[in-house]
């Protein structure tokens, strides 16, 4: 799994403001992480996403994604008519 570059970036930052902490940075220094924290979480929040879940078995899907992989809902026909989809098992043999 590739991890999007904000979140290296928020790993980046809380290595580093843990080495300014731990060499005695002070009051100031956790105030700074918490903020950079906060910030960066929100960043993520905001940003766009690569993926969706399902909205009937719950699993990660591209946001490309016809039809789950794991459920076989279609996600083509929820998208199109803003409504449940019909749900089509990928094998029949499999009771969703």
């Amino acid at each position: 799994m590739r991890f999007p570059a904000l979140v290296w970036a928020t790993l980046v930052a809380n290595a580093l403001f843990l080495v300014w902490v731990v060499a005695g940075g002070g009051p100031l220094a956790v105030v700074l992480w918490v903020a950079a924290d906060v910030v960066l979480g929100a960043l993520w929040l905001v940003s766009p996403h690569r993926t969706r879940d399902c909205p009937s078995c719950g699993r990660a899907v591209g946001h490309d994604a016809a039809v789950c992989t794991g459920c076989g809902y279609n996600l083509a026909l929820a998208s199109a008519h803003d409504t449940r989809a019909h749900h089509y098992p990928t094998n029949p043999g499999i009771k969703p």
